[in-house]
């Protein structure tokens, strides 16, 4: 997956704390340190334009460090943790956080 970025240090430093981890040959591809397939690369360009459009990465942990990632991000909080129901499933915690370009 790859993101367009303004700030690539603030974004890797974000995403860093999110828990991914930066590739020691690249700092600009992210990994999850148990998920190798998965691989973020931010990509900087000096701006974006959305329009109207917007989008969502969904990023899942353990139900006790979705509060950890919520304070820790340093991000606009857009929704705080809150659980939803799964009607046949396990509850959910979600929170929804702005990355640094919203």
């Amino acid at each position: 997956m790859c993101l367009n970025v303004t700030d690539l240090e603030l974004s890797s430093r974000y995403y860093s704390k999110l828990g991914l981890i930066p590739n020691p040959e690249n700092k600009s591809y992210f990994t999850f340190k148990d998920y190798p397939y998965f691989q973020l690369l931010l990509n900087q360009v000096e701006k974006i334009d959305r329009g109207e459009a917007f989008g969502r990465i969904a990023i899942s942990c353990a139900d006790e460090d979705v509060e950890k990632v919520f304070k820790e991000s340093g991000s606009d909080i857009i929704n705080p943790p809150i659980t939803l129901k799964t009607e046949g499933k396990a509850d959910v915690v979600v929170t929804i956080l702005a990355s640094p370009d919203a």
